[in-house]
């Protein structure tokens, strides 16, 4: 846990600095992207979803994964990402619900698309393997209604953010 917090801490500091020189980029919104099994087009479709609600600099969110016939699932909870942006980029940790490793991520904003990229892993599991995509392009909700998860997630964000947990 000290990990996660000084890893948070670390980049909210840098994203700081940074975005004073221009404006952020806005991640808040509902970013996803589907994993089908081509050879079993019967199968469900699983896929990868981050909720993210952006402050200035500061990034909290909550993200879900299953794979193609929803086999395993990885469910994050409300503040399993934690994250600073750096101009078009946000660098976040990103906490499994399956396992509780702990990753360290950028996603490039491109217009209504998101470029995902694993970085690091900052805390192993040596138990079961997560859902979280090492390198993906993770499309934006067109919806102006919050997607299912949203609210809640936002809720949390911002009383972790008023406590300054």
């Amino acid at each position: 846990m000290r990990l996660r917090h000084a890893a948070a801490g670390a980049l909210l500091m840098l994203g700081s600095a940074f975005t004073q020189a221009g404006e952020p980029a806005h991640f808040t919104g509902t970013w996803s992207v589907a994993w089908c099994d081509k050879a079993r087009p019967d199968q469900a479709c699983g896929g990868f979803t981050a909720h993210l609600l952006q402050q200035g600099s500061r990034l909290c969110g909550a993200h879900s994964g299953a794979t193609p016939n929803l086999s395993r699932l990885d469910e994050g909870g409300d503040l399993s990402i934690v994250g600073t942006v750096v101009a078009d980029t946000a660098v976040l940790t990103i906490r499994s619900g399956r396992n509780d490793s702990v990753h360290l991520v950028t996603a490039r904003q491109h217009g209504g698309t998101l470029d995902w990229q694993l970085i690091d892993t900052v805390l192993r599991s040596d138990t079961d393997t997560e859902v979280i995509p090492t390198r993906e392009k993770l499309t934006k909700a067109a919806t102006v209604t919050p997607a299912q998860g949203f609210d809640g997630m936002q809720k949390a964000c911002l009383a972790h953010w008023q406590t300054g947990r």
